[in-house]
This record gives C-alpha cells, sequence and structure tokens, in this order.
C-alpha cells in the first residue's frame, strides 16, 4: 500500500503529523448542521441525505474544539470554517456556537447560500471575519437550475444579511459574493457585479466544478454515462476542468494531506466530496471517542485516496 508522505515525513502516527506539520491542518471544516437545503447537482450535499436534519450539540461542538487544541491540528495560521456541505445559517443555536469559538480565540468565516438570515447577535459576530455568499447566477433561471431558491427573496436576503451584519460589527466584516460561472449564466456577471458594487460587496467569480468526487471520477475514468455527460457538458466549463486536472499535481491530494473534515457527530471524513450514504467508509473515525492515532493512519492510508490520487 502507498504511503502518502509530506516533506519528509511519513504520517502514521499523532507525533508524526506534529513533526510534519508544527502549525496544524492549513484548514479545518467543521458541519455545524449535516445538511444544505439547496439542491445543486454537482455538490454532494445536494445528493447526500445521511444526516438531514441534524445540528451539531454546542456541547460536542466544544470537545471538538478543545480535541483540535489538544492534538495540535489547529493554529492561527489554519483557515477555520463551520461549514463544509452544511448550510450553517440553519443551526438554531448559531450565536452559542460562534461564541464558543471567540471562547477558545478560534477565527472563522461563515459560507451560505442566503436561504435565511439568522437574527446574529453582536458579540456572536466577534468570531467571524468574512461572510462567503454561493450563488449558481444572478437569475430566476440560474436558481431554478442549481439551488433552487427564490431569487428574488435570497437577493432580499443578502440585502439584510448585509446591512444587518455590518451594523453589528461596525463594518469590520468583510463579504464575498461567490459566483459559480456555468455556460449558462456568464451575462449574469454584469448585473452580479453591479449589484456587489452597491452593496459592499466583493465580487468572487469562480468556474463552477464537480465537488461530487464519485462524479468526478466517473468523468476522470471514462465510466460517465453518455446522458450525463452531455447534460453536465452543456452547463459546466469541462475545458476548465481538463485544464485543471492537467495541471493537478500527481500522487498528492491537499485535501488528505492539509484539510481536517468533521461532521455533525465529530466524526472525521476521509473527504467531503464522497456519499456517506454510497460508501460509509469514507468516515475514519470519531474524534472524541477514538483513537487519534487510528485516525491518523486511516486517513493517509485510505484505499479509497489512492484510487481517487492515481485518477
Amino acid at each position: 500500500m502507498t504511503v502518502i508522505k509530506i516533506g519528509e515525513y511519513k504520517i502514521d502516527t499523532l507525533s508524526e503529523f506534529q513533526q510534519s506539520m508544527p502549525h496544524g491542518f492549513d484548514s479545518i471544516a467543521i458541519d455545524i448542521v449535516g445538511f444544505c437545503n439547496a439542491k445543486c447537482k454537482y455538490c454532494p450535499a445536494g445528493n447526500d441525505l445521511t444526516n438531514k436534519g441534524k445540528f451539531i450539540d454546542p456541547a460536542l461542538f466544544e470537545q471538538i474544539l478543545q480535541k483540535l487544541i489538544e492534538y495540535r491540528f489547529y493554529s492561527h495560521s489554519t483557515n477555520f470554517h463551520i461549514y463544509c456541505i452544511g448550510e450553517p445559517c440553519l443551526h438554531p443555536q448559531i450565536n452559542t456556537i460562534l461564541r464558543l469559538l471567540s471562547k477558545y480565540n478560534v477565527r472563522t468565516t461563515i459560507s451560505t447560500n442566503a436561504s435565511i438570515v439568522p437574527a446574529f447577535e453582536r458579540d456572536a459576530l466577534e468570531s467571524v471575519d468574512r461572510f462567503l455568499i454561493s450563488v449558481p447566477g444572478f437569475s430566476q433561471s440560474s436558481y431554478d437550475k442549481i439551488h433552487g431558491f427564490d431569487f428574488e427573496i435570497i437577493k432580499k436576503n443578502i440585502i439584510k444579511l448585509r446591512k444587518s451584519v455590518e451594523e453589528l460589527s461596525d463594518g469590520r466584516i468583510k463579504f464575498d459574493l461567490s459566483y459559480h460561472i456555468y455556460q449558462f449564466n456568464e451575462a449574469e456577471m454584469v448585473p452580479a457585479k453591479a449589484f456587489c458594487n452597491t452593496y459592499d460587496i466583493r465580487f468572487a467569480p469562480n468556474y463552477a466544478v464537480m465537488l461530487d468526487k464519485d462524479q468526478c471520477l466517473d468523468y476522470v475514468t471514462g465510466d460517465m454515462s453518455f446522458e450525463e455527460l452531455k447534460d453536465i457538458s452543456k452547463e459546466i466549463f469541462l475545458g476548465v476542468l481538463d485544464q485543471q486536472i492537467k495541471d493537478a499535481p500527481r500522487n498528492y491530494c491537499d485535501f488528505q494531506s492539509r484539510f481536517l473534515s468533521v461532521n455533525v457527530d465529530g466524526d472525521i471524513r476521509i473527504c467531503s466530496g464522497f456519499h456517506r450514504r454510497k460508501d460509509p467508509d469514507i468516515v475514519i473515525g470519531n474524534l472524541i471517542t477514538d483513537h487519534i492515532d487510528e485516525i491518523i493512519w486511516r486517513k493517509y492510508h485510505h484505499t479509497r485516496c489512492e484510487k481517487c490520487i492515481q485518477a
């Protein structure tokens, strides 16, 4: 079995991880909500409802934070997120969650589809540096294809969220509009940017990709059905995807090496791009109840990762 290496160290145990990566993971994502209410067909969250209806308990969230600090997985250079594939703003106790971050001096960003605007409280927002608003275009037609929301409600929610957070944080917290570029929404980038300029939101376009790793693997290996490929070719810029695959480093995965993904139960996932309902083996242990050396070994020796890296 291939052993994944970072620098000169092979990662088998916690002590080897700490020696190899003294500043912890580059990024850590904890899903405080186990599901997403958008219907994105290129994202595992839109297809995997294993944890539908689940919200992380604040007590468990605090335990997870304590473990991340104890194991030196987290440092002040780590990008910390309270989302991965779940929609964080659905959590009914999001202010409590954010206050816990402040308690442990952890900074975070919040990514949201703006389908709901929580009643944020001033002290809770002290741990937040930025909001990322994910949009699949800037028309009802585009929303019908991807998120499935009412576009006019989304616009109103973005404005409401922007104004309320600006007031509560005295303008400290920044906003990005993460605009996913599809073939069908290129022309909508102009009004989207104008909207951002009006409300002091950074316009951040990026090409839409297949976050669903099973789907992406089928594309790379040629196992995707003709009908699915034909459908995707009308929406995603496959030429961009092909170039990304060509440029990707071989025998290495940044997600495996430098990213930690934790679900609402405290389980560690090898990757947020695979469906748990299709492959329960993507969960490699619980951060609270399982031995950390066993989790580390599974993370860096998983056969599913080998298959993906080879592709």
